[in-house]
């Protein structure tokens, strides 16, 4: 859950702002001697320091390979952050400065290309965050940096062209923590290559129904807390589990009247569900129903440095306590799955491995296996350090045992991290042409029936979906284990996405994949609150190993999050729809969408797009394939 993994940055920028404004209180009467030079002079007042930086503009075409353009940032520092698009004055130290880029030739000449803005310094003690605006520094932000508030010399920012426009940017860098006189930051413009359009598919997009807890469910307060929603559909049964903080749903669907079917929500929660600061489930269906102890869900609680976790081997009827995950395990965003051993191991007690994988706040993660169905686990193994940054998205294990974790920003790329040795030692694959995101990418495994290894037996094909910039809704694939990547494509330019959060993904067959993100076409910072966007759920699918694809809206009459989706730390209203959304198939292949729905009642569903049109919910909601 990002509230913990930016939460200390979050409350650093509070305190630093709060102590910056407390100090002007007593110089109230040069304020207004300040302001009425200014405006007697003929001057304006903007709430923006615009000290330049030197060179004070530069230009760039979209050319690979063509001549970065490059800056200086000023010297001293002693800087406060105030907000997300203001840097204030405190004392003598320069506390901003910015750089106006103009961005040349057509959006069309910009097609699979972005453009990359990196700033980076010598302490690492010192700490800057970067912002693109579009225009000059009134207007609103277009790309920004990660903002991490950890130990760091580089930050990066992307802008996309194609979706955001050419013409005047303005390359906003804040003094977060610098201490004066101590560093000077150096800026960098480049044209790196990014994904091409996606090619839309033939036929009919298939068409989806929105499910919700009964209203008697509603009333007692349970479904209405679904923020970071996982599903799994038990392969056996036929029946969903679905997991809204402590609660544990089973959800049966009735098809007998196929035009409307219906589903009944039912309290399974295992009882020591009790306390939660990330909630995951997962359910192990398999590839093969033929071996007898699949079909497991597994639910975990985080709870800081390990989680409360259980499994059900019934749909929740009874529950199995476990060890909870590995020792040691990182502090956040934990996540479970299971697939079979990689040979030469093989499991004697249960017949797959299960996995439970975490990281810690910014850099550093772990996994740790488990050999008895997750009962206990081994020890944690480190998949990464410094070479990637949170978040990771959820583990995923192919037929053959390998493993997977995606991972939104190894060096500035989408990547995957990948054990072919059982959760042994872990290697990172980066996706060429993506850049980074707010949130989570995902990544799926296809059964292995096209894909195979050199002795045949099933690998299985990789799609890993990413929300690159934030504006991207892109899909890549690899048959290599993520040694190399195609069909690298961004799927959201077919229906004119130009914002994304919460990209998810499923494979069935290698050639089959479904593609679940929340899109908006209006272009900007998602994650600000005054975002003017409507949000819907929207599923892509594959039929051909992601050469073409199809996209349904699967919410068309009732947006998911009227206005921002925030992606940070801290606790604001619209923090409302957390960090991720989770899908699955049934043993017939039926997509199965879990999400929070943000928007409900008429005053948002039937509302303005201002913020007063906003419900904040999230409410549980599951979009199954109905056609």
């Amino acid at each position: 859950m990002r509230q913990r993994n930016k939460a200390n940055r979050y409350t650093r920028n509070l305190s630093v702002n709060s102590n910056a404004l407390k100090g002007r209180a007593p110089g109230l009467r040069t304020l207004f001697v300040f302001v009425a030079l200014a405006l007697t002079a003929g001057s304006s007042l903007f709430l923006f320091n615009t000290r330049a930086a030197n060179p004070a503009s530069g230009s760039i075409g979209p050319t690979i390979g063509g001549t970065p353009v490059t800056w200086l940032g000023d010297v001293t520092g002693t800087g406060a952050e105030l907000g997300e698009a203001q840097c204030i004055d405190d004392g003598p130290g320069k506390n901003c400065d910015s750089f106006a880029l103009t961005v040349t030739g057509t959006q069309a000449d910009w097609t699979s290309k972005v453009l990359k803005v990196r700033i980076n310094w010598s302490l690492g003690s010192n700490d800057y965050d970067v912002y693109i605006h579009k225009g000059d520094l009134t207007g609103p932000v277009a790309g920004k940096g990660p903002g991490s508030s950890q130990p760091n010399t580089e930050e990066v920012a992307f802008l996309n062209p194609v979706i955001d426009g050419v013409g005047l940017y303005t390359v906003h860098v804040a003094y977060a923590a610098v201490a004066p006189n101590s560093d000077q930051y150096h800026g960098t413009a480049t044209v790196v290559p990014g994904v091409a359009p996606a090619v839309a598919g033939t036929g009919l997009a298939p068409r989806f129904q929105n499910f919700y807890p009964q209203p008697d469910v509603i009333k007692t307060g349970k479904g209405t807390d679904a923020g970071e929603p996982s599903i799994g559909v038990n392969w056996s049964s036929g029946r969903a589990m679905f997991i809204s903080s402590l609660t544990t749903f089973r959800v049966t669907f009735d098809d007998s009247c196929p035009t409307s079917p219906t589903s009944t929500w039912e309290d399974k929660s295992a009882p020591n569900s009790q306390e939660s600061l990330d909630p995951i489930l997962f359910t192990d269906h398999g590839y093969n129903l033929q071996v007898p102890d699949l079909s497991r869900t597994f639910v975990s609680q985080l709870t800081g440095q390990d989680s409360l976790s259980s499994y059900t081997d019934d749909d929740g009827e009874h529950w199995t306590p476990s060890q909870g995950g590995g020792i040691p395990s990182g502090v956040d965003h934990q996540s479970i799955g299971g697939g079979p051993f990689r040979a030469p191991l093989m499991g004697s007690v249960y017949s797959r491995a299960v996995y439970y994988c975490s990281q810690d706040i910014v850099a550093f993660a772990f996994c740790a296996r488990s050999d008895d169905g997750g009962l206990t686990f081994g020890p944690g193994v480190p998949t990464y350090s410094t070479e990637c940054v949170g978040i990771h998205g959820h583990v995923k294990v192919g037929p053959d045992g390998t493993v997977y974790v995606p991972n939104r920003d190894c060096a500035g790329n989408e990547a995957a991290v990948v054990s072919e040795d059982n959760g042994m030692s872990w290697s990172i694959r980066p996706i060429p042409g993506t850049i980074s995101s707010s949130s989570d990418p995902a990544v799926a495994v296809g059964r292995g029936d096209v894909v195979k290894t050199i002795d045949n037996k099933p690998m299985g094909r990789i799609y890993e979906s990413f929300g690159g910039g934030d504006s991207i809704a892109g899909v890549a694939v690899s048959d290599d284990r993520g040694l190399t990547w195609k069909n690298g494509f961004d799927v959201g330019s077919l229906v004119g996405i130009k914002s994304i959060a919460f990209p998810s993904i499923v494979a069935g067959d290698d050639d089959r994949a479904a593609f679940a993100f929340l899109g908006s076409t209006v272009g900007g910072a998602p994650d600000d609150r005054a975002f003017t966007g409507t949000w819907h759920l929207y599923i892509a699918t594959t039929y051909d190993g992601g050469a073409h694809w199809l996209v349904s809206d699967a919410t068309p009459n009732d947006p998911v999050q009227r206005n921002g989706i925030h992606l940070g730390g801290g606790s604001p209203p619209h923090r409302n729809l957390l960090d991720f959304i989770g899908i699955d198939v049934d043993r017939q292949g039926r997509i199965l969408v879990a999400y929070a729905d943000g928007c409900t009642g008429d005053g948002c569903v039937q509302g303005s797009t201002t913020s007063t049109g906003n419900s904040y919910t999230d409410v549980a909601a599951i979009a199954r394939q109905t056609g």
